[in-house]
């Protein structure tokens, strides 16, 4: 007997929306309005269009879960809501237990790659149907959780006290030159793209950066830029142009950093990492 995908709404709140997808191998008569029999290529799909009273349904709990973020964006008024996606997965009883979460995760990365990444909703519930349909045949149910977020203000980014008095002279040392050094990190940076910063004498700054160099806090580069000493300096390599990455090792999160201390504990959690810093032609002229 031929399994269906059958999509029935669970439930609805105000700002959030379950949905239930599995697999049947049943036949379902579309006997009235409440059930749509996709044709064509979406044969094999069928959605209910009345929310699921649970009646003859026992609950389980869900054996891998999952869940992200992503940002909403109004298209009359330009505003952006924030929306948490829950997946709650559940298998075939032969799939064994340890090749549950590979699976799982698989499907998710091809569920958000950002070259078929859905963009709407309907979008997104046809791409969850269509791969549990085509690929992963061994996903018996499928709960999603679609809900919008209350709007929260973004931390801000923390700054030096001296950061926001604007006009002051601030003091020069090497503490404070390091600190520039670490905010540009994992970009080299000139003496005299030091200076600029707080309108320092470069001779100075010069000095303050030999000290830094004495203590092994920062080191030397090419075209007289300095950057920060670290212990895994054999994963960042200095190239001319940078490289182009084949398509299975194209990134497929962005995760942004400020802070030295975030971009360290980014990197300690990272497999497997490149890092390629290439230097800025701006400013260079041929003679």
């Amino acid at each position: 007997m031929t399994e269906k995908i059958v999509m029935t709404p669970k439930g609805k709140t105000s700002n959030s929306t379950t949905l239930v997808i599995e697999r049947k191998a049943e036949v379902i008569e579309p006997g009235t309005n409440d059930v749509h029999v996709a044709g064509g290529d979406h044969q094999g799909i069928v959605i209910n269009k009345t929310i699921s009273n649970g009646v003859d349904e026992i609950e389980t709990i869900p054996e891998i879960s999952l869940q992200f973020r992503v940002f909403l964006v109004n298209g009359q008024t330009g505003s952006h809501t924030q929306e948490s996606r829950k997946l709650l997965f559940w298998f075939k009883p032969q799939v064994p237990v340890h090749e549950r979460p590979t699976v799982a995760q698989e499907f998710f990365k091809e569920l958000v790659s950002p070259q078929h990444f859905p963009r709407d909703y309907v979008g997104f519930i046809k791409m969850l149907m269509k791969l549990m349909q085509n690929k992963y045949v061994t996903i018996r149910k499928l709960e999603v959780e679609l809900k919008q977020l209350a709007i929260t203000k973004l931390p801000e980014r923390p700054v030096s006290s001296d950061e926001s008095i604007l006009d002051k002279q601030v003091l020069l040392t090497a503490e404070k030159v390091l600190e520039i050094i670490e905010a540009a990190y994992p970009h080299p940076i000139t003496v005299e793209e030091l200076a600029k910063q707080y309108n320092w004498d470069q001779e100075l700054v010069a000095v303050q950066i030999e000290k830094l160099k004495e203590k092994n806090k920062v080191k030397a580069m090419e075209h007289g830029a300095f950057t920060r000493v670290i212990q895994h300096d054999k994963d960042v390599q200095i190239v001319k142009q940078m490289p182009t990455i084949v398509s299975s090792k194209q990134p497929t999160i962005a995760i942004i950093t400020a802070q030295y201390c975030e971009k360290l504990a980014v990197d300690s959690i990272m497999e497997n990492k490149e890092t390629f810093v290439r230097y800025t032609t701006v400013g260079e002229f041929a003679r």
